[in-house]
């Protein structure tokens, strides 16, 4: 739908088979992501489908190992959590720490929280499968 995002559900792991945790988020993105609402049956010629499988997220031990673009990221502070795909950075451009500001953002963080000390920064990489427009 003109590349906006309509819902994004997921799990960082699984232990239901693959297609399994496939079909869950698909219909969770689809139906139970509270920023959007339901889709309809109307929109659903207009929608591509999106599946990013991700790897397991690493602890970075400094921000200059993250590559913007290739890595994804999971911030984590306290009880905040967000994580962003890695196709996100291009969408949102910039620096690794705009990408950074972005995810603790999302978490309900303060700009610059990943800097904190206790904050947990992992990264991780995305094989994407999409439907063909």
């Amino acid at each position: 739908m003109n590349n906006e995002l309509r819902g994004c559900i997921g799990v960082v792991t699984s232990d239901q088979p693959l297609v399994e945790t496939i079909v869950a988020m698909a219909l969770g993105a689809g139906f139970e992501d509270p920023r959007f609402p339901p889709l309809t049956i109307a929109e659903l010629p207009r929608v591509t489908f999106e599946i990013s499988l991700i790897s397991r997220p690493v602890e970075v031990a400094g921000v200059d190992q993250i590559v913007a673009g290739r890595d994804g990221v999971v911030v984590t502070s306290g009880s905040r959590r967000a994580l962003l795909l890695p196709q996100v950075a291009a969408q949102i451009g910039g620096t690794v720490s705009d990408f950074l500001d972005a995810a603790c953002r999302k978490a309900g963080l303060p700009t610059g929280a990943w800097q904190w000390p206790g904050t947990r920064i992992e990264t991780f990489t995305a094989e994407v499968f999409a439907e063909e427009k």
